[in-house]
């Protein structure tokens, strides 16, 4: 079976984890980088998780 996945957000990234040996899939985003609303932010040579 092939499907496509839309988005790198949590539940994209989940699914496609979850599905990588049993399914031909494609994963689609349209930012440059991964995980949607969610991205890292360094300050003072730390690293904090951020999301809206």
């Amino acid at each position: 079976m092939r499907i496509a996945i839309i988005g790198t957000d949590i539940a994209g990234n989940v699914a496609a984890y979850k599905f990588r040996d049993r399914l031909d899939m494609t994963v689609c985003e349209t930012a440059s980088y991964i995980g949607g609303h969610t991205h890292t932010i360094d300050v003072v040579e730390r690293a904090f998780g951020a999301a809206p």
